[in-house]
């Protein structure tokens, strides 16, 4: 009996749920049900205030496909990998460097060539659709 009461709990709290955001966009309900982890939630502060300067890593076409407004565009594999010239822009920066990537993996090596270079920086390692999950910036297209 106590197993079906619970039962029937937990059923009217979902379908509250569903009543209260049916109309909201499906990007408001991932992020009150999401989890921001604070090094995210810290970096997204950052940015929005102007003390942190955006870094997506991704190349063009990935770029191109969608990224957030705030992002600057410095392929990773096409430009920093290869021995590329780091953007001066980066370089004199006088901010921390947030940097993220489709995955996360060329963000941590654009990371560790940027931060030998001497600019601080912060590694994203959340994937591209987790950050829009947690709603890190505008997105641009």
């Amino acid at each position: 009996m106590v197993l079906f009461a619970k039962f029937f709990f937990m059923l009217n709290i979902v379908s509250s749920f569903t009543l209260l955001h049916k109309n909201r966009p499906h990007s408001v309900i991932r992020m009150l049900a999401a989890n921001v982890p604070s090094h995210v939630a810290d970096a997204k502060s950052k940015v929005a205030n102007g003390e942190a300067l955006l870094v997506d890593v991704r190349e063009p076409n990935e770029w191109a496909e969608g990224h957030f407004a705030k992002a600057v565009n410095v392929p990773y594999l096409s430009q920093l990998a290869e021995g590329g010239k780091i953007p001066e822009e980066l370089l004199n920066a006088n901010k921390p460097l947030v940097v993220h990537c489709k995955m996360g993996g060329r963000a941590k090596k654009a990371s560790e060539l940027l931060a030998a270079s001497g600019a601080s920086t912060v590694c994203l390692s959340e994937s591209f659709a987790e950050l829009c999950d947690y709603e890190f910036d505008d997105l641009s297209k």
